[in-house]
This record gives structure tokens, C-alpha cells and sequence, in this order.
């Protein structure tokens, strides 16, 4: 396969370039004959976007906004969320995950916005959210590309109009509208390491202007490319696989009236995570597949480490990794696949995953539904009703191994299971009313009802060096939203409709609660707390038309995201626990004493945090409508900032140390940057695209007094330092050549380059990913009918790791009381060549 998919490209590539090089004289000929080419889609007139829930042009709306057509999604080949945000500024959205240290599609992936990577970004709490249509996305996950019409991406406070989970930013997809004429669209991708992809849709008039209606089935994997050196001819890391259907039916009755109905269901099929692991000490032993005790060593050299920490509650300080991560060949890919029946058995006997029809085995799994509806009613000339309901529901287990390198004789256990799961479902229900946006007075005013349930839980199977099996079920945790919330804008415009005043504004009721809920270890645990969050969430702006298409304006937002409560701490509360019963028994105050020692709590609950932002621009169209470009730069501050820690809370005897995790409100962010986006058009057939972000994130206010910190970094008050897991400078640039031209065939080729900066790996800043950059190429042959390319991604296959963490080793000696530090991270993606082609007819 590699030598044929090589062959394919080299080939594809000399044909194209043929075809790319002779006309370019002609076409710069003709671009000197004609100054003012004919305005493309590039032309900022074009570009309408409902970021205020009402179609406007994009020069119109005074907020950062990238806008990503579904052509530029094809000709990218942009099949996720985590690959668009390489070509959008202030923008990251990655498989790996910081919090639980994974490379994979997990179910707690967060949106970051302009570095601002915040803690409990999953569930019902996220700073940022994805919708289509209008209607909230779980999982961040985008259904086929054949539904897809364009994409928003919203930087800054989104509240006003997105309601919950919109602190830091929004990502808006927006289904394609259905044709005319019966359509069929079929695409397919062959790639190396046995990489597969295909996606068949049909659509069309049922009956003419009035129903509507389209089909879309997908299937793909992508193959393995990591070796596993517990079982070096067994399973390669980093597989996938996803199945998916979608159905969309538009319905017109009557001119005035407009139903939009979508569905999706999708499930994946994950292996085990191509996620990199690098120890503080070098030497690592196996004996090989089945015998990872034998003592042969496999890795060996100096890894960069330090000891930063202090000996705290009589304990050593723990090293580290510091300066530069090493490179790949001090990584260690480890994962015992081989797990046992016992420990399947109970990480798959969680009550909320029954029915879900999961195999009892390593990797990732899920089961997602996403549904909408969408009714718009024109009431009159001057008034607009629109109705948005979704139902979405998303259950995911990730299973793997707990032990990141073969244990040792001397190991506490032989074999540790990790099980993370949970199950998402939401209803929501929002309506709207606005005003003529022609008008020079217009308005919108609306509210919203959202019922959101998060289920998780985590198992911890252990089978100890004595041979003795211990289970561990932690309760499972249901954490509820409900979420109350009107809104309105008010816009006038003056001096001839050149300068626009906009006033908006929400304000929203969280209802939240937590129960946690007994389950096998302490089937009768069932504590309940619940607590009300009240916000206001303003937006105000101006802009200014300077003529030529161009526009610049000035905003001030602010964002919440609701406090909620400490899943962990609950059942130490509440005297019903079984922790103060039976022979281990404490008394609540006791435990309370022991749990404020360490996180600075006396209750189980957290406060809302808050982000305030001003933002000016300027953005507009080239002259000739050559090209568009949006150029933005702000400051702002997140206070009150949602902070989890982990740490050993000291309960007294006999209940004895116990490892808890817990969020507060310990922190305070300043945040300014400058975010570049935009596109010209040289030629009819030439063009570039390309965008900037420098985003800097500065802890104002960071005191951190949990020992197991202090025993690694050997500081409390992180102010000053950067937030870690996100680069401070991104940017991206795409040169196209394409030449329609109808039936016959023309060539066509990309060349797009993604700069990711550095990025430091924990939150005392003292190890650094260095930045990375990957080249993608395409070229082929296209008609008005087919399309047939070849590509390479990764062309220089650049191993920089793309994301990563410093977090505990479990592995380690126990020697170092808690385990040494290990950085986990990404596995970048290799060089891959492949061919794709499509159909339209």
C-alpha cells in the first residue's frame, strides 16, 4: 500500500504541477489587463453569518469571527473539530486531553479560547460549547461533512445568544441548505496503515419548494501507527474507527413557515490512545509480550529532570521533568491489553451504561445522539418568530491500562484498571423574536430553557503483588443543570447608517445540583446538594463604516460560567457516608477539619467565575473585492477563576490518608492578544488564506497549598506564570490554485502550513513543549462532476508532540512515596500519503 499510495501522489503531483505552471503567465496577463476582477465568495458582502441569531454579513457584526465555508472544508479535507481550529486564530481543540491525560476522543475534550484552558471543562460546565444549528453539540464531535455548510467560530464571551457554556467562545456549524434536483455526493479516502474513509449522501426535492429532505452515511478508519512494546506484533496504538447516519428534512408548507428537522447517531471504536509517556529516570525493563517482569531493558538514556519541590508531611520532594520535553526516543508506549476478566467485568458494571451494547475491552467507545428542530415563522414584514428545540444524548467509556510501564517485583500491584465513563443527555428549548434587521431601530428579545444531566463515574481495578484482587467503584456522580435564561438586543443606526449602536444583554438562572449516588463498594451513599446561580451577562459595541466595505468597531462582553460542587467531597459532608461508620468511623467535623487543612473548604460547593473583555477591530474587504480580512486585538480578565487541585486529605485514624481532588476559586487571569484572519485572491485561480493569534495569559492571582504540589514544584503562589496546555502563538497559511471550468478537467493543488508555539506542560511553567509545524500538500484533477487528488499530510513528518502534560506516574518505584512525575502526551501523526476522490451528480 505504501509504495502504490506514493506512487499515486509523486504522480498526481507531476500531472498537476504541469497543469499549475503553464498557465500561471497567462493568468498574471490576464490579472494586469483587469484590476478589479469580479468579486468572489472572499468578498466580505458574501459572507453571512447569524452570530446574533439573525442573518447579517459578517462586516456588520462587531465580534472576532472566522467563518469556514464547507469549500474550504472539502478542499481541507476538515473532517473535525480538533482539525479546523489549525486554521482558526485563538482557537485550540485537541484529542488530548490534560485532565485525565489522553490522546483520544474522550468525553472531556475542552474548546480553549485565546489560552484560556480552564479547569471542569466538561459535562454540564464547559467555558465553551459547539453548536449545530443553533442547538448544542455533545462531545465537540461534528456529524458527516456532507451536512456541513459552514462553520462560525466565535471568539469572546458568547452568552447573549448561546446561553450556558458560552464563557470564553462558541462554535457555530450550520447544516447545508437541501437542492432543487436530486443529488447524489459520494467521497472516499485510501491512506497508508490500512486508513479508510467513506461518506455517501442523497438529497433533494421531494416535493418542489415545499419538502425537502437528505440522507448522509459515513464509515471510516484510521489505522494504527504506534507500536505497543508490551506486544510488539499485537495492536498498534492510535486506531479509530466511526459509524454514522444522519437524516434532514426541510419542510415549507406555506411561504411564511420553515421547519428544519436533523438527526445523527454516530458511535466509535476506539483501540488504546497513541499517548507517549517520558519518566524522570530513563531505564525501563520489560521481559516482552507476557512477561513485562523479566528484567530485560528496552530504553535507556538521560532524560531532563529536576528536583523542584520540598519534603512536605514527611515526605520527599518528587522529581520532575524540566526545561524542554525529551524527544521521542525517550518515550515509552506501554498499555497491558491483556486485561483480565474480573477487571472488565466490574469497570463495565456501571448501572448508567447498561444497554449501550459496549464490548468489554480496552480503547474507547461511544454512543451519540444528536437531534434538532428548527421552525422559522415570518410573521410580517416587520416581525420574525423562530423556534429551536434539540435532544442529544452521549455515552462514552474509555478503559486502559493504570500501569504506564511494566511493574516492577518490588510494585505494590501487578495490574491496575482505569475506567472513565459517563453519560451526557440534554433538552433544550429556546424561542426568539425580532424586529426588521433593515430597519434603522431594530431589536430581538427571547429566552431559553435547558435540562442537562451529566452521569460519571471512575473505576480503579487493582490486583495487588499478593495476588489478591481489589476493586474500587467510585460512586457515580449525576450532575444536573437547569438552566433559565432571556435575552435582547437592542441595534440603532445613525449618520446615514454608518455608525451602529448595539446593547445586549442576558440574564440566567443555573439550577444546579449533584447527587451522588451509592454504587457496588457503598451501594447505600446518597448525598445531595443544590444550589442556585444568578447572572447577568451585558454586551455593548459600536462600529463605524470607513467605507470600501470596511468597517471598524470596539465591544465590551462579559461571560459566566456557573459555580457547581466538588463530586469528591460530597459523601464527606454528609454524615450518611459509610466513611463514618463501621470500624474506620470519623465524625463530620472531623472530616471537615481535615478536608479545609488541605483545599481551604468548609462546604462542598464552588462560586461562578466571571470574564470581562474589550475588544477592538477593523475588518472588511480588499479593494476590488479581491479578499476579506478581520484584524482584532483584546484585553481582559477572568476572576474568580474555577481552579482543581488533587492532593492526600490526612483524615485521623483509623480512616487514615486519602487522595481527593477538589475546585475552587483560588485564581485570577489576565488576558490580552492580537488575532489576524483572512483571505486574497490574486488571481481567478490563485489565492491565499491565512491567520495569526499571539494570545498571552497572565495568573494574576494563583495560591495553590496542596501538599502534593508543594512537594513537586516547591512554590504555593503561581501568579505571573502562564496557563499551560495551550500555545501562546498559533498561525496557518493555504495557497490554492483551482480552475473550474465546468466539464472539463482542470488541475487543482493546496499547500497548507499550521504553526502550533510553545506550550508548557504543568502549571508551575518549568517544562515546555517546543512549538511544531506541519505541511499538508494536495493536488489533483477535477471537473464539475468528479474530483480525484492525491495528498500527503505531515509532509517533513515533524514528531514535535502536539499536546501534552506532566502528571503522576503510577508506574513508579515505590520507593518515591506517590510516584515520580511522568510527562504523557500526544503521539504526533506521521507522514501519511493517500488518494480521495469524489462524485456529484
Amino acid at each position: 500500500m505504501r509504495i502504490s499510495i506514493r506512487s499515486a501522489f509523486l504522480g498526481a503531483t507531476a500531472l498537476a504541477s504541469c497543469g499549475l505552471l503553464q498557465p500561471q503567465t497567462a493568468l498574471a496577463q490576464e490579472a494586469a489587463q483587469d484590476a478589479a476582477p469580479e468579486a468572489t465568495q472572499s468578498d466580505a458582502n458574501t459572507i453571512i453569518v447569524t452570530a446574533r441569531r439573525r442573518d447579517e454579513s459578517i462586516v456588520d457584526v462587531p465580534l472576532a469571527i472566522t467563518v469556514v465555508t464547507n469549500e474550504t472544508l472539502d478542499k481541507l479535507n476538515i473532517r473535525s473539530t480538533s482539525e479546523l481550529a489549525n486554521f482558526v486564530p485563538g482557537l485550540q481543540f485537541s484529542d488530548f486531553t490534560p485532565g485525565n491525560s489522553r490522546n483520544d476522543r474522550g468525553g472531556n475534550r475542552p474548546i480553549i479560547f485565546r489560552g484560556l484552558n480552564l479547569a471542569r471543562n466538561g459535562g454540564v460546565t464547559q467555558a465553551a460549547s459547539m453548536f449545530l444549528d443553533g442547538s448544542a453539540v455533545i462531545g465537540n464531535e461534528i456529524p458527516g461533512s456532507y451536512d456541513i455548510g459552514a462553520v462560525e467560530v466565535l471568539r469572546g464571551p458568547q452568552n447573549v445568544y448561546f446561553g450556558r457554556s458560552t464563557m470564553t467562545g462558541a462554535i457555530a456549524y450550520r447544516t447545508k441548505a437541501i437542492p432543487d434536483d436530486l443529488t447524489f455526493e459520494a467521497n472516499a479516502v485510501v491512506a497508508e496503515r490500512g486508513t479508510y474513509r467513506g461518506e455517501v449522501s442523497v438529497s433533494g426535492m421531494i416535493a418542489r419548494d415545499v419538502l425537502g429532505a437528505r440522507v448522509t452515511g459515513l464509515i471510516e478508519k484510521t489505522g494504527g501507527f504506534v507500536t505497543n512494546l508490551y506486544d510488539p506484533d499485537g495492536q498498534k496504538f492510535g486506531e479509530r474507527k466511526r459509524r454514522s447516519i444522519s437524516a434532514t428534512v426541510n419542510f415549507t408548507p406555506v411561504e411564511a413557515l420553515e421547519v428544519k428537522l436533523y438527526a445523527n447517531y454516530f458511535e466509535d471504536e476506539d483501540g488504546i490512545s497513541a499517548t507517549v509517556n517520558v519518566f524522570p529516570d530513563a531505564t525501563i525493563s520489560t521481559g516482552g509480550a507476557g512477561n513485562p517482569q523479566a528484567g530485560t531493558v528496552i530504553r535507556t538514556g538521560q532524560v531532563t529532570n529536576c528536583v523542584r519541590g520540598i519534603a512536605f508531611g514527611g515526605l520527599p520532594a518528587r522529581p520532575t521533568i524540566c526545561g524542554k520535553v525529551p524527544g521521542r526516543r525517550f518515550a515509552f508506549p506501554y498499555s497491558n491489553t491483556d486485561i483480565p476478566a474480573n477487571h472488565l467485568r466490574d469497570t463495565f458494571a456501571v448501572p448508567y451504561l447498561r444497554g449501550e451494547g459496549f464490548e468489554q475491552q480496552p480503547g474507547l467507545q461511544r454512543n451519540a445522539f444528536n437531534s434538532h428542530a428548527v421552525i422559522n415563522l415570518q410573521i410580517s414584514d416587520y416581525l420574525r418568530l423562530q423556534s429551536i428545540t434539540g435532544y442529544h444524548t452521549n455515552a462514552v467509556i474509555q478503559v486502559l491500562d493504570g500501569i504506564q510501564r511494566p511493574p516492577l517485583p518490588t510494585s505494590a500491584s501487578t495490574f491496575i484498571t482505569f475506567g472513565l465513563s459517563n453519560k451526557f443527555t440534554d433538552f433544550s428549548q429556546e424561542l426568539r423574536l425580532s424586529s426588521d434587521p433593515e430597519r434603522a431601530f431594530s431589536w430581538t428579545i427571547g429566552g431559553t430553557y435547558v435540562n442537562a444531566e451529566n452521569l460519571s463515574n471512575a473505576t480503579n481495578t487493582r490486583t495487588l503483588a499478593n495476588g489478591v484482587y481489589s476493586p474500587l467503584q467510585f460512586n457515580i456522580g449525576d450532575d444536573q443543570a437547569k438552566t433559565y435564561g432571556a435575552f435582547a438586543g437592542a441595534y440603532l443606526r445613525l449618520l446615514d447608517d454608518r455608525l451602529t449602536i448595539s446593547a445586549e444583554g442576558r440574564y440566567q438562572v443555573d439550577k444546579r445540583s449533584n447527587t451522588l449516588r451509592g454504587f457496588l463498594n457503598f451501594p447505600t451513599v446518597v448525598n445531595t446538594a443544590a444550589k442556585d446561580f444568578k447572572a447577568f451577562t451585558p454586551r455593548v459595541s459600536i462600529d463605524y463604516d470607513v467605507g470600501g466595505g470596511r468597517k471598524v468597531y470596539a465591544s465590551y462582553a462579559e461571560g459566566n460560567r456557573p459555580g457547581g460542587f466538588n463530586n469528591a467531597l460530597l459523601s464527606f459532608f454528609d454524615s450518611s457516608n459509610a466513611i463514618y461508620r463501621g470500624p474506620n468511623a470519623i465524625t463530620v467535623a472531623q472530616g471537615v477539619v481535615a478536608i479545609n487543612s488541605v483545599f481551604g473548604v468548609t462546604d462542598p460547593s464552588f462560586d461562578e467565575e466571571r470574564l470581562q473583555i474589550i475588544e477592538v477591530g477593523f475588518k472588511g474587504s480588499f479593494a476590488g473585492g479581491r479578499g476579506y480580512f478581520d484584524i482584532n486585538a483584546y484585553y481582559g480578565k477572568l476572576k474568580d477563576q474555577q481552579v482543581t487541585f488533587a492532593a492526600v486529605v490526612p483524615f485521623p485514624a483509623p480512616a487514615g490518608p486519602t487522595t481527593l481532588s477538589a475546585t475552587g476559586n483560588p485564581g485570577e487571569l489576565e488576558i490580552y492578544g492580537v488575532e489576524v484572519t483572512g483571505n486574497f485572491n490574486f488571481t481567478q485561480q490563485l489565492s491565499f488564506s491565512g491567520s495569526f493569534a499571539y494570545n498571552q495569559t497572565n495568573r494574576t492571582r494563583f495560591i495553590d497549598t496542596t501538599p502534593g504540589n508543594i512537594r513537586l514544584y516547591g512554590i504555593t503562589d503561581y501568579s505571573g506564570l502562564e496557563t499551560p496546555n495551550t500555545p501562546k502563538i498559533t498561525a496557518s497559511g493555504v495557497l490554492t490554485y483551482e480552475d473550474r471550468d465546468g466539464p472539463n478537467w482542470t488541475p487543482f493543488g493546496t499547500v497548507a502550513v499550521v504553526y502550533r508555539g510553545k506550550q508548557f506542560a504543568d502549571i508551575a511553567n518549568y517544562s515546555f513543549i517546543p512549538g511544531r509545524a506541519t505541511v499538508d500538500l494536495r493536488a489533483g484533477y477535477q471537473n464539475d462532476r468528479f474530483r480525484i487528488e492525491a495528498f500527503v499530510t505531515n509532509l517533513f513528518d515533524n514528531k514535535t508532540y502536539p499536546g501534552g502534560n506532566v502528571a503522576t506516574d503510577f508506574g513508579a518505584p515505590p520507593t518515591n512515596t506517590g510516584g515520580d512525575q511522568g510527562f504523557f502526551g500526544a503521539y504526533a501523526d506521521p507522514q501519511t500519503f493517500g488518494v480521495r476522490g469524489s462524485v456529484t451528480f
